[in-house]
């Protein structure tokens, strides 16, 4: 896979230049290792699906969001119909499904993929999908419809998904990880590299530093969790740093 190196918030937003056309998507990843997989792909979640494809039987994880889509109504009035809007509320609100969360925004996947794991690589994945799906395009389509992965935008289902310029992609095979191939929709390559798939590395030592970078410019937990819990994460961290730093301060003297 194609890699780039950065060493600053504006390296790495001068370094996005060729990346900040449309198409382009952004998915951060606080460990370097984990694979491009959505969450009904892995193992806790995933049971194997050719018993009952066999059998004419949906896969079990389609079965899993039915059976969440019926008991979810006596929870909310605002369950959509849309099955691929309603795929999306309970991506969102933690069910184990075959979308994978994307940004529009690479600071959105930059402050991800810094926020943790503070003592291993981390990076920050671009990603050119070859189908998008916007939200009323997907008014009359079906989950077996898709035989590929496709980018699936929204509708504004929720404050945190229009504060970070959430978008999706969809897996028919939730299992099979996310790998490059030829970059879509090219004229003249201004790229090094063919790749619709390539990623930003980060590592260990450079993470604290992004994350402040990132807060001076309003990229933090207030922003993109716009509720009480986004904001006493964000007051908990600024204590946090407060105290590193003076420590690391009377360490100095």
């Amino acid at each position: 896979m194609h890699e780039v190196h950065f060493e600053s918030v504006a390296d790495f937003i001068s370094k996005l230049h060729y990346y900040s056309t449309s198409f382009w998507e952004f998915r951060g990843h606080a460990d370097i290792t984990w694979k491009l997989i959505p969450n009904a792909g892995r193992p806790e979640h995933y049971l194997d699906q050719s018993a009952r494809a066999a059998d004419g039987f949906p896969p079990f994880d389609i079965s899993r969001f039915e059976v969440w889509r019926e008991s979810a109504r006596a929870y909310s009035k605002d369950i959509p119909e849309n099955d691929f809007e309603c795929l999306a509320v309970a991506q969102h609100f933690g069910l184990a499904t075959r979308l994978m969360d994307w940004s529009k925004n690479p600071l959105v996947a930059l402050f991800f993929a810094v926020e943790s794991c503070s003592n291993v690589y981390g990076c920050v994945y671009c990603y050119a999908p070859e189908i998008i799906m916007a939200g009323m395009d997907s008014k009359d389509i079906k989950f077996s419809d898709l035989e590929s992965v496709c980018s699936y935008y929204p509708p504004p289902l929720d404050n945190r998904i229009l504060a970070q310029q959430g978008v999706f992609t969809y897996h028919p095979n939730p299992s099979e990880e996310l790998t490059p191939s030829q970059l879509p929709h090219l004229r003249d390559n201004p790229f090094d590299h063919e790749s619709n798939l390539i990623r930003f590395v980060i590592p260990p030592y450079f993470k604290p530093i992004l994350l402040r970078q990132l807060d001076s410019i309003g990229m933090n937990r207030k922003y993109l969790f716009a509720d009480l819990d986004g904001l006493s994460k964000y007051v908990n961290w600024g204590t946090s740093s407060s105290i590193k730093s003076n420590f690391e301060f009377k360490k100095r003297q």
